[in-house]
């Protein structure tokens, strides 16, 4: 299973479009979907408050802003590729 981090906020339209999008690739995928919420921690609030929501996985950012479902799948494919 691999583990995805969703950096976000509440209200935030971006962030709920993402989560959908992750919600929907792990009916597909073996995901561990964690929603960190930045408003909870000051570092995480600086360095993430102008691009969330910022998805992490395989120790690195792989998305963020606007998500793509095709090139999400592809990322966290790529990454579950890497733990096998």
């Amino acid at each position: 299973m691999l583990v995805v981090n969703v950096y976000m906020r509440e209200k935030c339209g971006l962030c709920e479009d993402a989560i959908q999008v992750l919600d929907f690739l792990s009916r597909k995928l073996p995901l561990d979907v964690q929603l960190i919420n930045i408003e909870k921690d000051d570092d995480l609030h600086e360095k993430y408050q102008l691009v969330i929501p910022v998805i992490e996985a395989c120790g690195k950012e792989i998305a963020y802003g606007i998500v793509s479902t095709v090139d999400l799948e592809q990322r966290l494919r790529e990454c579950l590729n890497q733990q096998m």
